[in-house]
C-alpha cells in the first residue's frame, strides 16, 4: 500500500509516460476509498453529501468547501493517470474528456482502462 502512495505521489504531475492497467486499478482503489470516506465524513458532519452540497450553495460550511476541493482534486488526480493510461494504450490524451459526457463517458472509459496495454 506504501508503494502504490509513493508512485501516486512521484507521478501526480507528470501527464507523460504510461501507467500499467494493475497499477491504474490500484490507484482507482485508493482513490475509491479516499472518495468514499471523505463522503462519510461530510454526511456524518454536515449531512449533505458532496455532490448535493455542489447544488445547494446555502449550506456551504467551511468543512464542505474543504472537503468538496479534496473530492475535486482527487478527481483530478485520476484523470491524470487515465491520460497516462491512454498514453499505455497509445490514444490521444483528449479522450479523457469523453468523461465529461454523463453516464455514456465514464462507462466508455472504465472499458478502455481495462484493455491491455501497448507499450509492454
Amino acid at each position: 500500500m506504501i508503494s502504490i502512495f509513493n508512485y501516486i505521489i512521484s507521478n501526480i504531475t507528470k501527464w507523460k509516460g504510461t501507467t500499467s492497467r494493475a497499477k491504474y486499478w490500484q490507484i482507482f482503489l485508493v482513490a475509491f476509498v479516499i472518495g468514499f470516506t471523505l463522503e462519510v465524513i461530510s454526511r456524518l458532519t454536515t449531512g449533505i453529501s458532496l455532490i448535493q452540497q455542489s447544488f445547494y450553495f446555502k449550506y456551504t460550511s467551511l468543512l464542505h468547501l474543504i472537503l468538496f476541493s479534496l473530492f475535486t482534486l482527487l478527481n483530478l488526480m485520476l484523470w491524470v493517470f487515465q491520460i497516462r493510461r491512454l498514453n499505455d494504450l497509445k490514444l490521444s490524451r483528449w479522450i479523457v474528456l469523453i468523461n465529461l459526457i454523463p453516464i455514456v463517458g465514464p462507462t466508455i472509459m472504465t472499458l478502455l482502462m481495462l484493455k491491455k496495454g501497448k507499450s509492454n
